[in-house]
């Protein structure tokens, strides 16, 4: 019994042409066929022929109108479409051509019908994808595939036509065998690992003359897939290269930004040509920071995922399904989705990793912005330190690690790099007066928090002194009890507890600002050690402030240098030198003789209680005229003849507190007159060198007098060279120096 040949050539590639595009061939199946028949005059023949089955060119017979075609123009656009058997419809066929085939026969000299004569090989083209070789119909558990007769019989190519072994009528009963031989059934499992599936069926078949019986061996195997499935991760390529996590310091329970991430399933290397695939996305490496920033909320919070899914993204009929805040996965095979990562931190980081299945339950190879990893980090970090390389190419500060403290800018002391706070912290930031502010990695910061609200004016003017990046926070955003700015931190990525300066009324019966060591009796500097800037009940800045008003130069200095001054002292910086201060007593007493002579008495700091007897001086203005009788003395607070001096063995004058730089602000300007070089001689200071402009006075660079402590000042230098000066050269913010 012959059975029907395929289409005649020209009518399929009339249909080819149709068709108006052709695509890659894919091979889908290894279908080899084993034959050997015997004959009842003792001839025989063998043969073995292996094809290879692709998606074919055109849709023959009944598929040209068939609806389970999906519309698609070709079988090979069908499968691409898609994506394979597994991605077929219940009810969708699939018909295959011919990819590639060899084989041989052997007659063994003699035909059992035909013209053949000795062994044949093929493994030319005379089979093609324009053949109808196999009819594939997907079901509801798997897929029938149905091999058609003609190619793996004796009708072609031509050089197995007719040879043996042959054409023979079964019979009714042999042909239903013979068909059901050439089916095979296929299971959904064995559709998702089509690579390793692998079918043989037997069968015998003699013709109902008895002449000739044939046995049959066709195995049926899966082709691993050229045309695999591949992943694609995208994100907008502006956006992501500048994006910085952002919190909420308002409700930090909700996120302050987002990233769009656009994740599809393509033909490898094609991302035109669209696929299907289950996915699974995850952030398995997630910061925990607590807070949203270094220093808020107030109180140390506990740590949560800083990149989260939310669930008020997903809807229950959506492609994605919300597992958790760090899982999401396809509810089925999906071309395409798109979905947020939120940031709840503005020093968040973390991996998005994205996996997914083909249809068949393959993995699937994973590019990431084109790049073959499954993982994106967030943000763009390549240097692996936990911060956005946007904004360490910003600050200029790459290469550097998360816990490094390099800041250098001032100075400040040799040897004391650094601001107490780690780049990673830096970059995380703070809220200042409720405004989150990312320092700056190179330049050194400090945070002061003015309780008493009448600083403003000497904090600017500190900050200008000094140089450093004064940040004023609330008494909340500093710690209400710790003055650990960076208290939210984690150990990986901190360097140090580091402290900020504290600004609150003195204790009971304090007259003066005093900056406070902590603990009990060490100097103030930098802020770790110092307790407090205390600024007395008095409102001395703030009474100050009022004269101002009025137009006293001298109350400006008090209201705003003196408070620059103790902030100083919070970050290392000391006097230019140290002496006893005693108050000198200076009145005129009449000899025996009727004469005057002016009598000088020390006294205690208190000016209260004598350190002796009075000693007799001669006192001039810096002018050369001396004092007489009737004078005006000079005094302080009121009492006349009674001031501050400073008073060191002989008595010196050189390195104290008052010497070096006259317009430091470490420099102090108490006493009304300064001892001369020449033993009991005094000179009274005039009333405009008493008074120092605020907005004229500098944090000096050296230890050298200058001003009225020049040696070149008329008539004598009031007090010299600095003992220590040179007050830029002491400042010391990191909390790692203290004492």
């Amino acid at each position: 019994m012959m059975r029907p040949r395929s289409m005649a050539p020209a009518l399929l590639a009339l249909l080819l042409a149709l068709a108006g595009f052709s695509l890659p061939a894919q091979a889908v199946f290894r279908f080899t066929s084993e034959v050997s028949a015997t004959a009842s005059d003792g001839t025989s023949a063998t043969s073995k022929v292996t094809l290879t089955l692709a998606p074919g060119l055109v849709w023959h017979a009944t598929f040209v109108a068939c609806p389970g075609k999906g519309g698609a123009s070709t079988p090979q656009a069908f499968y691409a479409m898609r994506g394979g058997l597994f991605g077929l419809y219940e009810g969708e066929a699939m018909c295959f051509g011919v990819l590639k085939h060899h084989g041989s026969a052997s007659a063994g000299g003699r035909t059992l019908s035909g013209p053949g004569s000795n062994q044949q090989n093929s493994s030319g083209s005379a089979w093609t994808l324009q053949e109808d070789a196999a009819r594939f119909t997907r079901t509801q558990d798997g897929g029938v595939i149905r091999c058609t007769p003609e190619v793996y019989l004796d009708e072609g190519p031509p050089e197995f036509a007719l040879l043996g072994p042959g054409a023979y009528d079964f019979g009714s009963e042999g042909d239903d065998r013979y068909h059901a031989l050439m089916t095979f059934r296929l299971t959904n499992e064995d559709l998702k690992n089509l690579q390793k599936m692998r079918k043989t069926q037997e069968g015998t078949f003699t013709s109902e003359d008895g002449y000739c019986t044939q046995r049959y061996k066709l195995t049926l195997e899966g082709v691993p897939p050229e045309d695999e499935t591949e992943i694609s991760v995208e994100v907008e390529e502006e956006t992501y290269l500048g994006w910085e996590p952002e919190g909420q310091l308002a409700a930090p329970e909700q996120p302050g930004n987002s990233l769009l991430v656009k994740v599809s399933a393509h033909k490898k290397g094609d991302p035109s040509t669209a696929r299907r695939a289950k996915l699974t996305i995850s952030l398995p490496h997630v910061s925990k920071n607590p807070g949203v920033c270094m220093n808020w909320p107030a109180e140390s919070a506990a740590g949560r995922e800083g990149l989260r899914f939310r669930t008020d993204d997903f809807t229950a009929d959506g492609p994605l399904r919300f597992v958790d805040i760090t899982h999401l996965e396809s509810t089925e095979e999906v071309d395409k989705v798109e979905f947020r990562v939120h940031a709840y931190d503005y020093g968040a980081w973390g991996t998005l990793r994205v996996a997914g299945k083909d249809p068949t339950g393959s993995e699937v190879t994973v590019k990431t912005r084109g790049k073959d990893t499954p993982d994106l980090s967030i943000p763009l970090d390549e240097n692996g330190n936990r911060v956005a390389d946007a904004w360490e190419e910003r600050m200029g500060v790459r290469g550097l690690g998360a816990s490094s403290d390099e800041d250098d800018q001032p100075a400040g002391k040799p040897g004391t790099r650094g601001d107490g706070l780690s780049l990673y912290e830096e970059y995380r930031g703070f809220t200042v007066k409720g405004e989150h502010v990312r320092t700056d990695a190179r330049k050194k910061d400090l945070f002061v928090c003015d309780t008493t609200q009448l600083g403003e004016a000497a904090i600017g003017f500190f900050a200008k002194l000094t140089g450093l990046t004064v940040h004023r926070v609330t008494q909340d955003e500093l710690g209400a009890s710790s003055r650990v700015i960076n208290r939210q931190s984690v150990p990986e990525t901190h360097a140090l507890d580091q402290h900020g300066l504290l600004i609150k009324r003195a204790p009971a019966g304090m007259k003066d600002p005093e900056a406070i060591g902590a603990p009990a009796g060490v100097d103030p500097g930098p802020p770790g050690n110092t307790e407090y800037i205390a600024l007395p009940e008095t409102d001395y800045v703030h009474d100050n402030a009022q004269v101002v008003v009025k137009g006293a130069q001298g109350a400006m200095s008090a209201s705003i240098g003196v408070l620059a001054h103790e902030l100083c002292h919070g970050v290392g910086v000391s006097h230019h030198g140290d002496a006893t201060i005693l108050a000198a007593q200076w009145e005129w007493e009449q000899g025996v003789t009727g004469g005057w002579r002016l009598m000088e008495t020390l006294m205690g700091g208190d000016g209260k209680t004598a350190m002796g007897a009075g000693t007799e001086i001669h006192a001039f203005s810096e002018a050369g005229q001396e004092l007489k009788p009737g004078d005006e003395l000079p005094s302080e607070g009121g009492l006349k003849g009674l001031f501050h001096v400073f008073w060191k063995a002989g008595p010196s004058k050189e390195g104290t507190e008052g010497s070096g730089v006259s317009h430091c602000i470490m420099c102090y300007t108490i006493g009304r007159a300064y001892c001369s070089k020449t033993p009991g001689v005094r000179y009274v200071i005039p009333p405009q060198e008493r008074v120092r402009d605020p907005f004229s006075m500098v944090l000096c660079d050296t230890a050298k007098g200058s001003g009225t402590n020049d040696p070149g000042h008329s008539p004598e230098s009031h007090h010299g060279d600095a003992a220590r000066g040179n007050c830029k050269a002491q400042i010391v913010v990191s909390d790692k120096y203290m004492k």
